[in-house]
């Protein structure tokens, strides 16, 4: 268990979005220490808004994309494998904030209840925005996909379909399936 000081030194951030293209804050990011969970909510922008998280190693220059945070959302990524973290703006839609805080999450003790494994799909939840999913591997479920507008259909009450478009022409469509209405927990996202 932390006392309070050692809870005061863990990853934290308060970042405004100016508005502008490039990265947030310091350019070297801020240092994550035994922290293995990034929880994180961006406010105040507009739908279309994206935000690359990106990671880095001590001694190293080279920064590696985590996730895209799409628009105004709340979620939890894996950052266990980083040292630094940053953010970058990708796409201006208004101006905002982005807090984050990381967690030492041990998979063993928990997690919340349904001890799933979020790391290997790096949950994201929020509100009706886009929520998306980054495999870590393969990028995430719009990799390379340019958009200028996207539209949300509900075909039932646990299941979200985003259709994007790029001057009005589908470029790709990617459908969230929850594990209940609450929509806390995503059960499987899936470019269709």
């Amino acid at each position: 268990m932390l006392n309070n000081k050692g809870t005061e030194a863990k990853y934290n951030v308060s970042i405004p979005i100016a508005g502008t293209i490039g990265v947030l804050g310091s350019s070297d990011g801020q240092s994550c220490f035994a922290e293995t969970k990034l929880r994180f909510e961006v406010t105040g922008v507009g739908a279309s808004s994206q935000i690359e998280v990106q990671g880095r190693l001590r001694n190293s220059k080279n920064w590696y994309d985590i996730a895209t945070i799409p628009g105004a959302v709340t979620g939890t990524l894996d950052i266990s494998t980083y040292d630094f973290i940053r953010y970058v703006v990708l796409v201006v839609d208004g101006s905002g904030v982005l807090v984050a805080s990381g967690y030492i999450f041990n998979q063993a003790t928990g997690g919340g209840s349904g001890g799933g494994d979020a790391t290997a799909a790096n949950q994201v939840i929020g509100n009706s925005t886009l929520s998306s999913i980054n495999t870590k591997t393969a990028g995430n479920l719009l990799g390379g996909v340019q958009f200028d507008d996207f539209q949300t259909t509900f075909p039932s009450s646990v299941i979200e379909v985003y259709s994007y478009y790029l001057s009005g022409v589908l470029q790709a469509t990617v459908e969230i399936t929850y594990t209940n209405t609450s929509k806390n927990v995503t059960l499987r996202a899936r470019r269709i």
